[in-house]
């Protein structure tokens, strides 16, 4: 990029003027080459776009005093992907990225199993929907799922993450504190707040190798598993946890995907059925083939 120095005889430019484009920012005027946009128009990006249309839609839908609602919870529950929340978002920002996460969710294929301590549940898992909300929810997602009987919170442990070329993956999770062979009563997947929670794991870009800068660590979102809940029999002595995804993403939506060799970051996500999302770690590691 070219700085003009001494300013230009014709004032101030601006615009397009052959192969160059001429604008002005707080340093002054500069001029760069002309690049056309890329706009691949994949599968992926045009669903990106159309989820955020509808958030903003129905956003400029709602009445004054919801925007103020969320507004209130922007400035002290909101917890957002990227960034620390020190009232610097709107309301109009936490009312979409929860839309947009509710309705990311909903578009998802699922073919997923559980198991708990190494054995398949006796009684496999009920998935429940996520919802959207007019309204914030009371409180932000918890890092955690509740205890059985003293509801109090039980913090994960990621063991390993597996992903595979064409998106299938699969994640251990540890119970952080468990006793081997006493492990813990679970109260289905639920945090502190009673709101059923769903786990999503979500992919960086590749490297050639491990240790390097990530330019968007978040560019793949693998799946999710709803909010679920277990039969009874199921929810004592809880230690480990196994989730298997077979088909959460469609690879082919995307222009690119990580192949057989690179080093990615996969991370974990607690998501609550109204969209409300928060981190709890994440594994550098190789991409293997099918």
């Amino acid at each position: 990029m070219a700085r003009i120095i001494g300013g230009s005889p014709f004032g101030m430019l601006s615009g397009k003027l052959g192969g160059n484009v001429f604008s002005h920012n707080k340093g002054g005027q500069y001029v760069r080459q002309y690049v056309i946009p890329v706009n691949p128009d994949s599968t992926q990006q045009l669903q990106v776009r159309s989820r955020f249309g509808m958030a903003v839609s129905s956003y400029h839908a709602m009445t004054a005093e919801q925007k103020a609602g969320w507004t209130a919870f922007a400035n002290g529950q909101f917890s957002p992907k990227i960034g620390i929340n020190h009232g610097q978002f709107s309301g109009f920002n936490a009312f979409v990225a929860y839309r947009n996460m509710v309705t990311q969710a909903r578009q998802m294929d699922f073919d997923v199993t559980v198991t708990a301590n190494g054995s398949a549940l006796s009684t496999p898992p009920t998935f429940g929907n996520y919802v959207f909300l007019p309204i914030p929810p009371a409180f932000g997602v918890q890092a955690a799922i509740a205890e059985q009987t003293t509801n109090n919170p039980l913090e994960f442990e990621i063991q390993d993450i597996d992903v595979v070329t064409d998106g299938t993956w699969s994640l251990n999770l540890g119970l952080a504190g468990a006793v081997s062979g006493t492990g813990y009563d679970i109260e289905d997947f639920k945090d502190t707040h009673e709101n059923k929670i769903s786990f999503m794991v979500e992919l960086s870009n590749g490297n050639p190798q491990e240790g390097m800068f990530y330019n968007n660590k978040y560019l793949y979102t693998l799946g999710f598993v709803r909010p679920m809940s277990w039969a009874e029999a199921d929810r004592e002595g809880v230690e480990t946890i196994k989730i298997e995804c077979a088909n959460g993403t469609k690879v082919s939506n995307y222009q690119a995907f990580p192949t057989s060799g690179q080093i990615c970051y996969a991370s974990v996500w607690i998501v609550n059925p109204y969209g409300g999302m928060i981190c709890i770690g994440g594994k550098e590691g190789e991409i293997t083939p099918p």
